[in-house]
């Protein structure tokens, strides 16, 4: 679900929806060499369809990895989709359902990123990799950008001030990624990305705010973001964010 902000009030208005009722019209199957050097082989629409790695069940869209074939010399046959959208500020609220649990060699990812990296910018919203019970959460930009974590839940820890090549905020959630993820049956990773800074919501599945599920939400009233991203006195995010495209995929052996 894709919201923007009503002009001159706290309130944000939906703008539109990707859902199982259009998400492959919206998001592309890209069969395109990993450019993070993974180990995997992003295959096309029609082999996404007969290996039943894409597609909608219980009306709800699926993606997944080819769990079958044993000792791939290319990769391990995945998805990896991009919207045909691309988006400069806004709140972005994802409902997710499952992911990828912890296990060795696996890399999921849901991400933005603008045609001219990194000068227009990377959000990292969700990845993590092998054992990991959290997520990392980073920003990528040109030079001359520097963060603070002010604001963000106890427990996040900024790695890194500089995106370039990546600012990072290390998190304890352990309901946000992974098993734990899934204990709870996923729930809501809300993104709001402003002109001042980008910050970060993830609520469980039982504790998804009733004025997203109204279509009305008001981050206001959500508390302290589990990160957020604000200026160190030398990053312009109007700048060095813009124009960036959602992607979601299951990527292996990282970081690559």
């Amino acid at each position: 679900m894709l919201v923007l902000p009503k002009m001159g009030a706290a309130s944000y208005n939906l703008l539109k929806t990707y859902d199982a009722s259009n998400f492959f019209e919206e998001f592309e199957i890209q069969n395109a060499t990993d450019p993070s050097s993974g180990f995997v082989d992003y295959v096309d629409a029609a082999t996404a369809k007969a290996k039943s790695l894409a597609g909608i069940r219980n009306d709800q869209v699926y993606l997944a990895a080819d769990s079958v074939t044993e000792n791939t010399t290319n990769g391990r046959p995945s998805i990896r989709v991009e919207s045909t959208d691309s988006w400069t500020t806004g709140l972005f609220i994802a409902d997710i359902a499952h992911m990828p649990g912890n296990s060795c060699g696996v890399w999921p990812a849901y991400w933005t990123s603008g045609p001219d990296w990194p000068n227009s910018g990377e959000i990292d919203i969700i990845e993590a990799i092998n054992l990991q019970k959290s997520p990392i959460i980073t920003l990528h930009s040109g030079t001359g950008c520097t963060v603070a974590n002010t604001g963000s839940a106890a427990g996040s820890v900024l790695e890194d001030a500089s995106c370039n090549p990546g600012c990072s905020q290390s998190t304890t959630d352990t309901q946000a990624y992974g098993d734990g993820f899934n204990a709870v049956k996923g729930g809501a990773y809300a993104t709001q990305w402003t002109t001042s800074g980008i910050a970060i919501w993830f609520f469980p599945r039982a504790s998804i705010p009733a004025d997203i599920t109204a279509g009305k939400p008001d981050p206001t009233t959500w508390g302290k973001p589990l990160t957020n991203f604000v200026d160190a006195g030398s990053c312009d995010f109007a700048t060095h964010f813009k124009s960036n495209r959602f992607i979601f995929n299951i990527n292996f052996c990282g970081w690559a």
